[in-house]
């Protein structure tokens, strides 16, 4: 089980979550981000994991080296990296 498994479960505490990011660990992971970067027209929602993450649903593990935020634009992505 890789990291980012590890800490879904743990977090969930036992209880059946079907949303990664109704858990505490995704929540502790992307505290940083605005409401208003998930409102972007192009990210849309904080469920669209591939807005982000570069390799989403090529491989089974994701970490902070994935993001890429390629669907924005240069000085957007800065806005939201140096926020």
């Amino acid at each position: 089980m890789n990291k980012l498994a590890r800490g879904v479960t743990s977090s969930s505490k036992g209880r059946n979550i079907y949303r990664v990011t109704k858990t505490r660990y995704w929540k502790d992971l992307h505290k940083s981000i605005s409401k208003e970067t998930y409102e972007h027209p192009l990210i849309k929602s904080p469920s669209r994991c591939d807005a982000c993450h570069d390799r989403f649903g090529m491989t089974n593990y994701i970490d902070g080296e994935d993001i890429s935020l390629k669907v924005l634009g240069l000085l957007e992505s800065m806005k939201i990296y140096l926020k």
